[in-house]
């Protein structure tokens, strides 16, 4: 088993390689380009029509265009540079955030350090073509990483659906940094048994966020990843620790921390995250606190994660050397990423970390999930594809339909997504539990 590349499909590369001939016809790949310039053309007109102004002191549900680049990166990022706790009162007083910034990891101000040595103006074209850049990145890691042959046209035409997808289209409008957690994630599971480091530093790119990296390292263990876990989290460990010793260097380590604390109790308090009033959570607890009218604690977000995570990692545990595809798009790393959006605090645009496993089992099924039959693998494709297209739960179709926030059939409506989701995971949870000793498509030396 272990003589298997992270991604055994390669064997049978030449199948997923019969794109039909057309689509590399130059005039094909011309429209398909064409048509993302035109839908990221649409999305940035859309910022900049409902741009959040940089000076903006308070929220407005009405100007949300770049509002999560603003207060999540830039601003936050100025403050890191200049020695000032992002996650402070002194930074939001100082650098006119809406909010404390929330207990991100110190890698992510490190990361976006670039982008705060520009004006506001200038920093936003950047990153928006920067985020763009990702999108299309993320539909070449689905194609590549599941042993498809790279298309220019399927290149661009991912990149497509992905901006046309909720959750991209959401990430896209408020300048949030999902794309790079998923990324990060992606990387992680695809190289953890054939190239550690570079897993390892999926891992630092995915840390950015606890709601990521906390998961992750909990599911890759169970995944028995044990060395590319070990390089990632010393790396992690690393970085923070670097990141905090430069804000305690220009305050002191208690006041950091206490800073950090401060930051994540204004996210908890502020109740626009109250489960009970968001459209976009996904998550299991969430759910169900949303039927009770709930606000739990970070501390039972944590222990409920670890419980709820207990099952999924078993199935993974008993599949890491079983299933066919060891790789970012095979059954093992199908259960990590929607055990990580089901168990764990997450709203819908998270959901782009199902984007690359999606292309493999919607393009590439026989190959990236041959333990699933054809009807089952249909079945995931279409429980998976349902929160990237649904438009329904959004504040926009709340307004038109005439729902008020805490009707209950709005509140039914928006656990649509997680539920598809939890389903799914449930799925696959039991093939992992009923495959064979010996492994598909294994030969008996293995």
């Amino acid at each position: 088993m272990e003589s298997k590349t992270e991604n055994s499909v390669e064997a049978s590369s030449s199948n997923n390689d019969r794109w039909p001939s057309f689509l590399s016809h130059p005039i094909a790949i011309a429209i398909s380009a064409i048509l993302f310039v035109c839908l990221a053309s649409a999305t940035g007109f859309r910022i900049h029509k409902e741009y959040a102004s940089a000076e903006m002191t308070e929220f407005d549900w009405t100007l949300r265009g770049h509002s999560d680049f603003h207060n999540g990166i830039y601003l936050p990022s100025q403050a890191f540079i200049a020695g000032v706790n992002p996650f402070s009162k002194d930074a939001v007083e100082q650098y006119l955030m809406t909010r404390a910034c929330p207990p991100y990891s110190p890698v992510t101000f490190m990361l976006h350090s670039p982008f705060a040595l520009f004006n506001v103006y200038a920093a936003d074209v950047l990153f928006y073509l920067y985020n763009l850049g990702l999108a299309l990145l993320l539909g070449y890691c689905g194609i590549t990483m599941s042993g498809g042959r790279f298309r220019w046209f399927a290149f661009f035409a991912l990149g497509c659906l992905v901006l046309i997808s909720r959750p991209g289209h959401i990430t896209l409008f408020t300048g949030y940094f999902t794309l790079e957690l998923v990324l990060g994630t992606i990387v992680a599971l695809h190289f953890a048994k054939t190239k550690p480091m570079l897993s390892g530093l999926g891992m630092l790119l995915a840390s950015s966020k606890p709601t990521y990296i906390v998961p992750l390292v909990f599911m890759m263990m169970w995944r028995k990843n044990y060395k590319a876990t070990i390089i990632g989290c010393i790396l992690c460990g690393v970085f923070a620790a670097g990141g905090i010793a430069w804000l305690s260097y220009h305050s002191s380590l208690d006041s950091v921390i206490a800073g950090i604390q401060q930051g994540q109790d204004d996210h908890i308090e502020d109740v626009t995250e109250y489960p009970i009033n968001t459209w976009t959570r996904i998550d299991l607890l969430g759910m169900f606190a949303k039927t009770i009218n709930w606000n739990p604690a970070t501390k039972i977000y944590l222990i409920a994660m670890f419980f709820l995570m207990i099952i999924p990692g078993l199935a993974v545990a008993r599949a890491t050397h079983l299933e066919s595809n060891t790789g970012g798009c095979g059954l093992t790393a199908w259960i990590v990423v929607l055990s990580m959006l089901v168990c764990l605090y997450h709203h819908s645009y998270d959901c782009l970390l199902l984007v690359a496993p999606w292309i493999g089992v919607t393009f590439f099924g026989r190959q990236t999930l041959p333990e699933l039959g054809s009807f089952a693998r249909r079945t995931i494709a279409l429980l998976t594809a349902i929160p990237a297209g649904n438009y329904l739960s959004t504040q926009t179709a709340r307004d038109r339909l005439g729902f008020e926030q805490l009707d209950i059939g709005w509140q039914a409506i928006t656990m649509i997504n997680g539920t598809c989701l939890l389903i799914a995971l449930a799925i696959l949870i039991y093939h992992a539990f009923k495959l064979p000793k010996q492994a598909i498509g294994a030969s008996p030396s293995e």
